[in-house]
């Protein structure tokens, strides 16, 4: 598990590091993009430049932890069909954005998803398997062969005499580690001004994935970007 999440002042840094948000306004709460981390100590730098009516507490950030990125699969999802695919069933699973070719009905229900597999795999920069504890074969997981978030994944199956209604589903293995962050008039006790900039160190003993969850608490907009840097000469990737 990671451990010893602390604040320090954001300290200078000329390398590149990996950008987990880019610099936007956010007036809700949410996610940032997870970003893959090797072992070792990293720093988070903190940039926020706006703070819309700042009065108290603006903005909370928690850093989080998935941590099935430490094996071979990433964050993943998996698709669940209720039933076999029949004569004239037309099937396709779209992965964060972009639709896998059209599967038509072939032979009997394994073959045809074998081929649903087979239409996944050759999206660019995906992996798409079976899940063979399934004896039914209605079962697959869907994950980035890069090790990031998967996103969003949909199914339709239609036409033929019956449609199979799809369950999606994802790991959603994510935890927090050390304290949230606090931005506004004061922070941890040190007054600063609407333009902040700190950073956050933390210990990463496994290879995981990290990401930001924050939430809006007092004050319509907050304008902030975050990079993530090794400390230890192992880079993020």
């Amino acid at each position: 598990m990671a451990t010893g999440t602390f604040i320090v002042k954001k300290i200078p840094w000329p390398q590149g590091g990996t950008t987990l948000k880019a610099s936007a306004a956010v007036t809700a709460a949410g996610t940032s993009t997870a970003v893959k981390v090797g072992k070792g100590l990293f720093y988070l730098a903190f940039d926020v430049t706006a703070i819309a009516n700042a009065t108290g507490e603006a903005l909370r950030v928690e850093v989080q932890f998935n941590k099935k990125s430490n094996a071979t699969l990433s964050t993943q999802s998996k698709i669940v069909w209720d039933g076999d695919f029949v004569t004239a069933n037309t099937i396709i699973v779209t992965v964060d954005g972009t639709a896998a070719a059209t599967v038509t009905f072939a032979t009997d229900h394994a073959t045809t998803a074998a081929l649903v597999v087979a239409a996944v795999q050759a999206l660019t920069g995906i992996t798409c398997e079976l899940d063979v504890s399934d004896t039914n074969s209605r079962t697959i997981f869907i994950y980035k062969t890069a090790k990031t978030a998967i996103g969003t994944v949909t199914e339709v199956v239609a036409l033929g005499a019956g449609a199979a209604s799809g369950t999606v589903t994802y790991d959603g293995d994510w935890y927090t580690s050390g304290a949230p962050i606090h931005y506004g008039d004061a922070i941890q006790g040190d007054p600063l001004d609407a333009v902040q900039e700190i950073g956050v160190i933390f210990e990463n003993p496994y290879d995981y994935q990290v990401r930001l969850k924050y939430s809006i608490v007092s004050t319509p907009s907050v304008t902030f970007s975050v990079v993530a840097h090794a400390l230890n000469s192992r880079k993020t990737t």
